[in-house]
């Protein structure tokens, strides 16, 4: 009697731990995913907006030589 509580203990512990493993690891491919998906749309949100900061730099330096070189 003592080895079926055993065996019965066994295999509810077994299901239970594949269970969790199962739908842990879909919930974190599920975020990761998610994640890796917000992070390309920001990175490339980024690169516009530091590509309009380097071309307002540019011609502000641009602008400053174009003054200094209009010096006699």
């Amino acid at each position: 009697m003592k080895s079926i509580r055993i065996k019965i203990t066994l295999c509810l512990i077994l299901t239970v731990i594949v269970g969790l493993v199962a739908s842990g690891t879909s919930s974190i491919m599920l975020n990761y995913n998610n994640t890796m998906s917000t992070v390309e749309k920001m990175m490339s949100q980024m690169a516009v907006l530091a590509a309009g900061r380097v071309q307002q730099e540019l011609e502000a330096y641009k602008n400053v030589v174009m003054e200094v070189g209009g010096i006699p």
